[in-house]
């Protein structure tokens, strides 16, 4: 074996390492296809077993867009036991295919656990109507005024 591939199998085992304190029991989710106007909003759920000697505790959980809400247990997780990350989706707006980043860091863990969820979102079969009336397009013949 080569030095260069010593060093990258040393380092990649340190990372997971590091990451060893918390196994999370899936990192993606494909929530398939979902309808863009769903009164029903798509939820996914991750569960994670603590791996480590003492308890574990969710610190910050950052969402790569504002379509995802993020709900988490804010109790410590004791060694042995599990926990979980709620993510609710909302698809309006978002038509087409999507792969959305959740980035979930643990207390007394230097490195972060990246979640995703991924996914179609089908237009919706009508669009919206605003309560407020568009404004009526001048006539062709009608003066414009300017100010």
């Amino acid at each position: 074996m080569n030095l260069r591939k010593i060093l990258l199998l040393l380092f990649l085992s340190a990372g997971i390492f590091l990451h060893a304190q918390v196994r999370f029991d899936r990192t993606t989710y494909d929530l398939g296809n979902c309808p863009e106007d769903t009164v029903r909003l798509p939820r996914c759920e991750f569960t994670f077993t603590n791996l480590s000697k003492r308890a574990v505790s969710i610190a910050e959980v950052k969402t790569s867009c504002g379509c995802l809400k993020a709900s988490f247990d804010r109790r410590p997780v004791q060694p042995g036991k599990t926990g979980r990350v709620v993510l609710t989706f909302d698809p309006q707006g978002h038509p087409g295919n999507f792969l959305r980043k959740v980035t979930v860091y643990f207390s007394q863990q230097p490195l972060p656990c990246i979640l995703q969820i991924k996914g179609n979102v089908r237009p919706a079969s009508r669009p919206r109507r605003s309560i407020f009336p568009a404004p009526p397009l001048p006539h062709r013949n009608s003066p414009v005024l300017l100010k």
